[in-house]
């Protein structure tokens, strides 16, 4: 016996949710409606609205409603996860597995491999808290990088596994885009340094100079509590400074 007319509306709008979050796409209700052949008109009358379709779908066919956003989010976060314990040589498929999503979601999302670490560098780094800063053009040099040392130590410090994966690259992707390494918190501390140079208050190679700050930053970070167990105690970014600006500071 053939099913009622609205049973097959009701599945159809079910049918044409559920393929359009599958794909990644954003189930609009036009879009919905559309796929499903059936009117605004009608997915109002069987679920209310929006949400209504959403926790059907969910509650009836188990699906994860997730939006593109969350979708975007959990791919990121599986990366996280996947690249800190297998490394960077790990596969597309191997983070939508571990997303739960389709290795197509994460193409459409992020275009390629390079796309996906570009978008998860840029989301691990502490470029915000950088951009946050209230820098003094110099004009109180020593507080200037007493903040960014500050900042950068309190990320390493947090976030021991990215450095290691960092330290430890597998794969060229990090090093082949320029846009990364343009975009890249050494990248940022580099200009910072190479102005100052630039203004007479620090002498020496911004290259190096930069180098030297990063290192700093890193041996306490991660290289001191390895060795001797001590993490870095509230004064660290005050001496790392001191440190640096005994070598670096112009006369």
């Amino acid at each position: 016996m053939p099913r009622p007319k609205q049973t097959d509306a009701r599945t159809r709008l079910l049918d044409a949710a559920e393929a359009l979050l599958a794909s990644g796409d954003t189930p609009t209700l036009d879009a919905v409606c559309q796929r499903a052949g059936v009117s605004r008109a009608t997915l109002y009358r069987r679920f209310g609205d929006k949400d209504g379709l959403l926790s059907a779908l969910e509650a009836e066919r188990g699906a994860d409603v997730s939006l593109p956003g969350d979708v975007r989010q959990r791919a990121l976060d599986a990366a996280r996860r996947v690249f800190t314990t297998e490394g960077l040589g790990a596969t597309m498929e191997r983070v939508a597995e571990e997303a739960g999503l389709g290795p197509a979601t994460l193409y459409r999302h992020f275009g390629d491999k390079a796309g996906l670490v570009q978008a998860f560098a840029d989301t691990i780094g502490p470029g915000r808290e950088l951009e946050g800063v209230e820098l003094h053009g110099g004009k109180d040099l020593r507080e200037d990088l007493l903040q960014l040392t500050a900042i950068l130590l309190r990320f390493a410090t947090r976030n021991r596994d990215l450095l290691r994966l960092g330290i430890s690259l597998e794969s060229d992707v990090l090093r082949s885009p320029a846009r990364l390494r343009s975009g890249s918190t050494r990248a940022r501390v580099g200009r910072f340094i190479a102005s100052q140079v630039d203004a007479g208050r620090l002498h020496g190679d911004p290259f190096l100079l930069t180098r030297s700050l990063v290192g700093l930053i890193m041996s306490h970070a991660t290289f001191l509590p390895l060795l001797d167990g001590i993490e870095p105690d509230p004064d660290a970014a005050r001496h790392i400074t001191d440190l640096f600006l005994t070598g670096a500071q112009a006369p």
